[in-house]
């Protein structure tokens, strides 16, 4: 609901896409990271606006950029 919204809101060209993440069980971490929904776009030379929607300790964060620069994206932090 909160990407929908947020992209009601600004004004960009632009198309929205979700991978699903997953660090925790239960109510803990467990350390490692698994990708649940994978990348399925072509992210090379595209501007990405990376919205997570809990941030704990950043390592999810942390691996979702690292990708996109492993992607070769043009990666501009901001």
């Amino acid at each position: 609901m909160f990407a929908a919204d947020l992209f009601r809101k600004i004004d960009l060209n632009a198309r929205i896409t979700f991978v699903k993440l997953a660090s925790y069980q239960g109510i803990s971490s467990s350390g490692s990271i698994k990708e649940l929904i994978g990348w399925n776009e072509d992210l090379v030379n595209k501007r990405i606006l990376v919205v997570e929607d809990i941030v704990d300790t950043g390592a999810t964060l942390e691996r979702t950029l690292m990708r996109l620069v492993i992607k070769e994206c043009s990666l501009t932090l901001r």
